[in-house]
């Protein structure tokens, strides 16, 4: 799907770049989540405030899913028409007339 646009001899670097910034991004938004989650759940935790801290991670993670779908929904190319097959055009009303003269 990421290299379809891509030209034939620069798919494979298209695909890589693709599945790096994949990997790139569910490593940063994993350590954006730890991150709200301890912030939530403070120094020392105990079973509470560790769960509260879950809880405020997973609504962020959420909050970024749907935030994330709206964008590439917004994003996202029309499709265009299938273009119709070109008919043969028609013969022009001179030609008509002279092979009517003619036979």
């Amino acid at each position: 799907m990421a290299s379809s646009g891509a030209e034939p001899a620069q798919q494979g670097v298209a695909s890589a770049l693709a599945s790096t910034c994949r990997q790139i991004g569910g490593a940063l938004g994993l350590a954006a989540l730890v991150a709200v989650a301890n912030a939530h759940a403070g120094h020392h935790p105990g079973p509470h405030a560790l769960v509260g801290g879950l809880r405020t991670a997973g609504w962020a993670a959420a909050t970024g899913t749907l935030g994330g779908a709206f964008i590439g929904l917004g994003l996202k190319k029309q499709s265009r028409p299938a273009p119709t097959p070109a008919t043969a055009p028609a013969p022009a009303p001179e030609a008509t007339d002279a092979a009517a003269q003619a036979g």
